[in-house]
């Protein structure tokens, strides 16, 4: 009697994990997000397969490291991982060249394109945790096995998931259902950075809307909300900043931002007024000082017909660049301001494609 509840159970789990998986299936032809289908996937693993802790590592193929994902595991075990490793846990990384990284399980996995278990949380944690280190996290976790899975699809190396079970054995039917789950996990992966690489080519650095999009940006420099919605910020230049720096993209592309302004400073006309100052000062005077039109025409010595009271009262009142010299730029027409701002963003664009250039 107990052997027939024991096959209707399995049968019932059965046929549970398969809906599961036509359910992630599913998912996977539609237009979720890939954060919303690894987060589903992570739920079933957790929900099927019973298994106390999971976490992915993405593969960064530039400086060969496996950089931790996402992690789920107890509260009271993250606190301890941010305590011991000094840092959060979103910046972790594993040199596999480095410091015995070579030795980790993962990236052993990773290179046999095979899942590896282990009973020794250190096999997994080298060098990132010391042996001692490793055995307190094992005890806090609870943990008496763990697998590294690669995420590899089409010959591409994505990553590794890696999990962990409070019992010291899985079924046959689970490992199975590991490799259905890390299949998916793969697939997921894969599409999204066809999409990203496709939206990234679709971000054009054609004359016609990269000199107002530049314009926007320096605009929007000290507005964080408004920078975010550029379409430059998904070029791959500032993606991979961000992630190499493990910063936002808003952040990366403020610096290079800075970078392409302090490209335009002059360096032997230090407070005279020539035509490469006056560029650098306009494109400042923009991004940094949030300066209307003619505060900035005030300030560098143009002929200014339409200023405010306000203005009047809150700017210097003397020019800083006013045109004093015979061999200094003497125009100070509104068309002058006008073509040496057009001249400051153009050159802007010229330096952005060549940093996008270099990246390729």
């Amino acid at each position: 009697m107990e052997d027939k509840l024991n096959i209707e159970e399995k049968k019932t789990q059965t046929s549970q994990a398969l809906d599961e998986i036509e359910e992630i299936n599913e998912a996977l032809a539609g237009n979720l997000k890939l954060d919303s289908i690894i987060d589903s996937i992570i739920e079933k693993l957790f929900s099927i397969l019973k298994v106390s802790s999971s976490s992915i590592w993405i593969w960064n193929e530039s400086d060969k490291t496996l950089e931790l994902n996402r992690v789920n595991v107890y509260s009271h075990v993250i606190i301890y991982l941010k305590k011991i490793l000094g840092k959060d846990l979103s910046v972790v990384k594993l040199y596999t060249g480095k410091q015995n990284g070579g030795e980790n399980f993962m990236w052993k996995s990773l290179q046999r394109n095979k899942p590896i278990f282990t009973k020794n949380l250190y096999d997994i944690s080298i060098p990132m945790l010391s042996k001692r280190q490793a055995e307190l996290v094992q005890k806090l976790a609870k943990i008496k096995l763990a697998v590294s899975v690669p995420l590899i699809i089409k010959d591409t190396e994505l990553g590794c998931l890696a999990l962990s079970w409070n019992e010291d054995k899985i079924s046959n039917e689970d490992y199975s259902l590991i490799r259905i789950f890390s299949n998916q996990i793969s697939f997921a992966m894969y599409n999204s950075r066809l999409y990203e690489k496709k939206k990234t080519k679709s971000v054009k650095l054609d004359v016609k809307n990269i000199e107002e999009e530049i314009f926007k940006v320096l605009k929007n420099y000290n507005n964080p909300i408004k920078l975010a919605k550029s379409n430059l910020l998904e070029l791959e230049v500032v993606k991979e900043r961000a992630r190499k720096n493990a910063t936002t993209e808003v952040i990366a592309f403020r610096e290079i931002l800075d970078e392409l302004i302090e490209y335009l400073k002059p360096r032997k006309d230090e407070g005279q007024r020539t035509t490469q100052r006056l560029r650098y000062e306009i494109v400042k005077m923009i991004a940094y000082k949030e300066s209307t039109e003619s505060q900035i025409m005030w300030d560098l010595g143009f002929d200014v017909f339409t200023r405010s009271a306000r203005e009047k009262l809150t700017e210097d009142f003397k020019p800083r660049f006013p045109y004093t010299k015979l061999s200094e730029y003497s125009a100070t027409s509104d068309r002058s301001f006008k073509r040496l701002k057009k001249e400051a963003i153009d050159i802007l664009c010229w330096k952005l494609k060549e940093i996008c250039e270099e990246n390729r």
